[in-house]
């Protein structure tokens, strides 16, 4: 008796079920290729013909060139991704909903036409990428006319000036920026513009000596790595908050220039604190966050401005409920500071059921802090604390160290 499947197999020789597949489906197996694969599909039949022609997500990576030595293969390169993406656009029949297109400077020319075509069809979601790593690209007066913008991602461009007559992007959710440059009025002009704007991202922003967001809506705040001397946030929405500045970076002798931190922070449930942050804070955090839930730090707990930082800020947590700390040193070893930590006995964390402490060095100020978290937390069910060495023998240390501390 024959076997059902080898049956249905036999029944179906010669017919291209793939070819067969609703279009919406080729059109999103067509979407994951970078675009220029997805036209050569054109020549597998005559049902595969257009069908890239209506593919709503476009993919574009220009080779990359700076390490081609010949020149002219340099122009060959960029000429044939430039006439591809001229090709795909121009003959592109449907709705283009997403595009990302990774250039080198051979395409900077031609991204105005490419904006203004996006715009006309109602881009949505934007991402460009310069490769060029010495040079930003300055972004096209055309990109300020992609007004159904919900999501954009920039990497290596410039806001030379944003048009007079640039109304804002109305329904831009999401807002990423990297390796960016662009002016204190601009980046303010560009954020109350976005009223819609839930999630911004800011990683390597040049130009801007104040960095001030107003967001009513924003829920969704990164900033790593940017060049500063002030921070201006009313985010009274704001939930979940990243900050990291590399304490190795030329920022870092900014550090005791900045003279404005932190707006309203009443509703942030998760906040990350890293690098040179906790610096700038020192004695100037005066916001209440009575829902924060998750406090994620990176610290020299010997130095003076951080613990200050961290006490002010667990001070105004009442609802803190995980806490991690990863330990680093900084300051002079023989300026710990041990007496700040010791001397603080109005931290109430009542709520606080996981703590964990990286790179415990068994200093005086780390088993301060672990002294801290156990009196101040009546109902922490665990501790963890990382780094130590010596196993078994390390724990019996430190537990030894702390009833010592105790008697």
């Amino acid at each position: 008796m024959d076997n059902p499947n080898k049956k249905q197999c036999r029944e179906n020789d010669g017919v291209d079920i793939i070819s067969n597949l609703p279009e919406e489906i080729k059109e999103n197996i067509l979407g994951r290729l970078p675009t220029d694969e997805a036209v050569r599909t054109s020549v597998l039949s005559s049902q595969w013909r257009t069908t890239w022609m209506s593919v709503p997500e476009l993919l574009f990576v220009c080779p990359i060139t700076h390490l081609v030595e010949n020149e002219n293969e340099v122009l060959k390169i960029n000429s044939r991704f430039n006439k591809l993406v001229d090709k795909a656009l121009s003959m592109h029949n449907g709705a283009i909903r997403k595009v990302t297109l990774s250039i080198s400077a051979g395409s900077c020319n031609c991204l105005d036409q490419w904006m203004q075509i996006l715009a006309n069809n109602g881009i949505q979601d934007l991402c460009i990428k310069n490769q060029q790593m010495d040079q930003k690209y300055t972004l096209p007066l055309s990109f300020y006319t992609c007004h159904s913008l919900i999501y954009v991602h920039l990497h290596g461009c410039i806001f030379e000036q944003l048009p007079p007559a640039f109304s804002g992007f109305r329904v831009l959710h999401t807002l990423y920026l990297k390796d960016f440059h662009a002016s204190d009025d601009d980046l303010l002009r560009l954020i109350r513009s976005c009223p819609s704007l839930e999630k911004l991202h800011l990683k390597w922003l040049t130009g801007v000596q104040t960095i001030c967001v107003n967001a009513p809506r924003l829920r969704v705040l990164t900033i790593k790595n940017c060049y500063f001397t002030q921070i201006d946030l009313d985010t009274p929405s704001l939930e979940y908050a990243w900050f990291n500045l590399n304490r190795f970076s030329s920022v870092a002798s900014q550090a005791n220039t900045v003279t404005k931190t932190f707006g309203c922070l009443s509703r942030i449930k998760e906040l990350h604190i890293h690098g040179l942050f906790l610096k700038f804070i020192g004695d100037k955090f005066t916001s209440t966050c009575n829902g924060l839930e998750i406090l994620n730090l990176r610290m020299d707990i010997r130095d003076k401005k951080e613990i200050t930082a961290v006490l002010r800020i667990l001070k105004s947590s009442p609802m803190l409920k995980e806490l991690t700390i990863k330990i680093h040193c900084d300051s002079d070893l023989r300026n710990n500071n041990t007496d700040v930590w010791n001397s603080q006995q109005n931290i109430s964390l009542n709520h606080l059921e996981f703590a964990e402490i990286k790179n415990f060095d068994e200093s005086e100020p780390a088993y301060a802090i672990l002294k801290l978290l156990i009196s101040s937390a009546p109902v922490l069910k665990n501790i963890y604390i990382k780094g130590s060495s010596g196993g078994p023998q390390a724990l019996d240390r430190i537990l030894e160290k702390l009833s010592q501390t105790e008697g």
